[in-house]
């Protein structure tokens, strides 16, 4: 896998403004050339340019997998036609009707299975196990709803908050089929969503993450 260390407008929280499966990557307007290459490359995506509901912080309204990108019901109908418009049909966008609209934040998937808020509206397990055509299950680390912000999965490992438990970590081993790895990012920010984005080619780090951090997530994938 490829790897590099990346900052979005010189932040190393990149898990906040980016969205990636492993076919494209979505990032916010006036991202430089230079990031949007090194985003290119490191992934080996397509780029698209977008904002959600006017507002850059794309990763935090958004998740999904490779089959469909979830988006939140208060995207402008502009964002979604151009969206859909770009994709041509290659990834469906759900617009998933909910009063939590940080669905990057509640939401973790891979192509395996979908992790979400016990947060969530009843309904909205029923609608995404639709959407997704997978196992949905509803969870909570630390008592904490946030479990988009915890784990970050591809189709082989996922990064995990360090304090998930290894009862717990069994678990998503078994119902993602990843490989768990417990991760800080960013100097000690174990809510590890803010620094990582990554699919099945490669990893993105913030720009921040220490050497031993590196040393961790890197010996995950050697």
């Amino acid at each position: 896998m490829n790897i590099s260390k990346l900052n979005v407008f010189r932040n190393p929280n990149i898990g906040v403004f980016l969205f990636a499966n492993n076919k494209i990557a979505l990032v916010p307007p006036n991202v430089s050339k230079a990031t949007r290459k090194t985003i290119a490359d490191i992934l080996q995506v397509d780029i698209m340019e977008t904002t959600i509901a006017g507002m850059h912080i794309i990763g935090v309204l958004v998740a999904g997998n490779d089959k469909s990108i979830l988006v939140p019901d208060i995207i402008k109908q502009e964002e979604l036609d151009a969206l859909n418009e770009s994709l041509e049909g290659s990834i469906k966008i759900e617009v998933v009707k909910t009063k939590h609209t940080a669905l990057g934040n509640l939401i973790s998937a891979n192509n395996s299975a979908a992790y979400i808020s016990e947060i969530f509206e009843n309904n909205i397990e029923k609608d995404l196990s639709n959407i997704l055509q997978m196992p949905i299950f509803r969870k909570s680390y630390l008592g904490l709803p946030i479990v988009g912000s915890m784990i970050v999965a591809n189709d082989k490992i996922a990064f995990i908050h360090p304090m998930i438990t290894e009862a717990e970590a069994l678990s998503i081993s078994e119902e993602l089929r990843v490989t768990p790895i417990h991760a800080t990012v960013n100097e000690g920010v174990g809510f590890i969503k803010v620094g990582i984005v990554m699919n099945n080619s490669g990893i993105l780090i913030g720009g921040t993450t220490t050497g031993q951090e590196l040393v961790n997530i890197t010996s995950a994938i050697s």
